[in-house]
């Protein structure tokens, strides 16, 4: 998976001073805006690998949360993090600044974060989102470029996440999915039990589908397949529901079956 790298080397040993001394090994808390609506940054204690978690906020309310890992060098101090991405690509890049005030963080600065992910999300990528509200609607997400330091905490224990990712119009299929009851260690398209989605082409152990024109409903998106295997042909659909994330696949005949998508190490799944 491609990381973010960071451009300044010393960013983690001057971030991880400031932290001991103005937190007291606690996590930091940043806030940033993207229009009206806030964006909270959560970033961990000083640490060689951990998780950066950013919250939206809609009406002084948490809707979304997205989750990218990193991991700093122990030479150069040099940090990676990866925020993961469906679609053809599998995480986005950008770069990193700290800024600080008399020894104190102060900023966090992502160069063009917004507008990469905007521009990610027009061409068929989607950011993995966790939502909070099952009312809540809308297909992309946008992360702020720079973020001021708040204060010291960790980030709030949440209740249920009520979908599991977000997805792009172009692409509402794409990753790597599992049956409920299998676990993704072993879910790969050459394997099994899983199925590997990208575009329009649907791949499983020893089949394969061709998705066909993707239709949009207001609580899940459908499509209709032709799928060859076995030295046979026959037709299948395919719906995303758009509240829980997941895929049903089938037909009348064969059975209607689910999947989840695997979470991004592929060592579990985002169904909560």
């Amino acid at each position: 998976m491609k990381a973010i790298l960071y451009t300044a080397a010393a960013i983690m040993l001057s971030l991880t001073a400031a932290a001991a001394e103005t937190c007291e090994g606690q996590g930091m808390v940043w806030s940033g805006k993207q229009g009206k609506n806030e964006v909270r940054l959560y970033t961990p204690p000083s640490s060689p690998a951990g998780t950066y978690i950013f919250e939206g906020m809609t009406g002084g309310k948490p809707s979304w949360r997205v989750e990218a890992d990193y991991a700093c060098s122990n030479g150069d101090v040099i940090c990676s993090l990866s925020i993961p991405l469906l679609g053809e690509r599998s995480s986005l890049d950008v770069d990193e600044e700290s800024i600080y005030e008399g020894g104190s963080p102060k900023y966090l600065i992502f160069a063009n974060l917004s507008q990469h992910v905007a521009y990610a999300q027009r061409s068929g990528g989607a950011v993995q989102i966790k939502r909070y509200d099952k009312k809540a609607s809308g297909e992309t997400v946008a992360l702020p470029n720079s973020y001021a330091f708040k204060g010291c905490g960790s980030p709030p224990e949440r209740r249920a996440f009520s979908a599991t990712t977000t997805f792009s119009k172009s692409n509402p299929f794409d990753g790597l999915w599992r049956h409920p009851e299998s676990s993704c260690e072993f879910a790969d398209a050459d394997n099994g039990p899983a199925m590997r989605i990208k575009g329009r082409d649907l791949g499983m152990l020893e089949s394969g589908c061709r998705i066909g024109k993707v239709r949009h409903g207001k609580s899940s998106t459908k499509a209709d397949m032709v799928c060859q295997g076995y030295d046979m042909e026959w037709k299948e659909t395919i719906e995303r529901i758009h509240r829980t994330g997941e895929i049903r696949k089938g037909n009348a005949e064969d059975g209607i079956y689910p999947f989840v998508l695997c979470d991004k190490d592929n060592g579990s799944a985002f169904q909560r």
